[in-house]
């Protein structure tokens, strides 16, 4: 079927990753076993990813809520849905000779995990491997002569990997940008393969930890809890 030969190249990506992760895993595991032995602090996130379907801007926003552990792994889930739904209309023939007026929606939500490995930091700069999987339905709705037809619940299944940059203007101030692709995997399988596309998102960011320890450089509660400062 169509998503079992859209399924098997994508299966050998995944596959083709996770190999190279595991040859990471294997050089980082003395800095992995450090980072999850160390201080955890909340990661929270709000996230809007951009890519291209058939010449629209495509964003995908999403909330999500984590564990950082040691200042180098994050792993966390959320909540992601489509916030540009497709939209197409026109006036098509129908069978009996006359002229009928159609529009057509598509948007989708899902579930999603991630993880959010550290690989290169320094004083203003920092390089992250993110990847994240999700899980969710899709929502096709069709509008002829004002009648309604919704298709719902169709599952649809997603995995993006990407690089994260980040620079650091101030201690707890800087601007960070992400590169990267998504892979859907979707019942209709045509549909499914123009939202396989490159993905971007840039924006400001703000060090939550570091600010606290910048407002409260003598506070003992601070140091202890995030410190010490990286400057």
């Amino acid at each position: 079927t169509g998503v079992q030969t859209c399924a098997l190249p994508i299966f050998w990506i995944i596959y083709f990753h996770f190999f190279l992760i595991s040859i990471c895993a294997g050089q980082y595991r003395d800095t992995l076993h450090k980072a999850f032995s160390s201080a955890k602090t909340v990661d929270g996130r709000y996230e809007s990813k951009n890519s291209f379907a058939k010449g629209e801007r495509i964003e995908v926003v999403s909330f999500k809520l984590g564990v950082t552990f040691g200042k180098k792994v994050s792993i966390g889930g959320g909540y992601a849905y489509l916030n540009s739904p497709l939209n197409a209309s026109g006036l098509i023939p129908s069978l009996n000779g006359s002229i009928s007026y159609e529009k057509n929606s598509f948007s989708f939500r899902y579930l999603c995990y991630y993880i959010d490995f550290i690989f290169h930091k320094n004083k203003r700069w920092q390089l992250s491997s993110q990847v994240e999987f999700g899980a969710g339905f899709s929502k096709f709705e069709r509008l002829n002569n004002g009648e309604k037809n919704t298709k719902t619940g169709n599952p649809m299944f997603l995995y993006n990997p990407a690089i994260n940059i980040k620079f650091k203007i101030f201690k707890w101030l800087g601007a960070g940008a992400t590169i990267g692709y998504r892979f859907m995997l979707l019942n209709e399988n045509n549909l499914g393969r123009q939202f396989n596309s490159p993905l971007y998102s840039a924006g400001i960011l703000v060090w939550w930890d570091e600010l606290a320890l910048a407002i409260f450089p003598k506070s003992k509660k601070i140091n202890a809890r995030f410190g010490p400062s990286e400057w």
